[in-house]
């Protein structure tokens, strides 16, 4: 879903360099056409540094560090509600390829299935009474 990637750190994709194909299509889906093509050809990885500022990693960190930014982030993420996470991973993974319209309605159908669950309820509740919410994952 995102890379966190420590300094230092090369990634790349090297089906041609071993004769396969493969990968082309999710590496474009994180940085622009030249330089996918440019790593998708050559077989040459791209520095983090370098692939952070074109928003293919979220963050690039001290190798020392790594391991707690990727706790941080999941603690992030697991503040909210088992059951949004759920619906919002199906959304993101459903609308991907959708044009806009149609994204746009399935989130929207979405919205109205996550109302049925406790958690969406309570959510509503806490932002109101402004206080954090206590979630059950029902």
């Amino acid at each position: 879903d995102f890379v966190v990637a420590a300094e230092g750190a090369k990634l790349g994709v090297t089906e041609i360099a071993v004769g396969v194909m493969g990968a082309a299509k999710h590496l474009s889906r994180l940085v622009p056409q030249p330089q996918m093509r440019w790593m998708f050809f050559s077989g040459e990885p791209a520095r983090a540094e370098d692939l952070v500022g074109l928003g293919a990693l979220v963050a690039v960190v001290p190798p020392d560090e790594l391991l707690a930014d990727a706790r941080r982030r999941a603690q992030t993420i697991a503040k909210h509600s088992p059951v949004a996470i759920r619906f919002a991973k199906r959304s993101l993974n459903q609308i991907e390829f959708m044009d806009l319209k149609s994204g746009y309605q399935f989130e929207q159908g979405l919205s109205g299935e996550l109302a049925a669950y406790e958690d969406s309820k309570e959510a509503q509740r806490a932002f109101f009474e402004r206080r954090e919410p206590v979630y059950t994952g029902r």
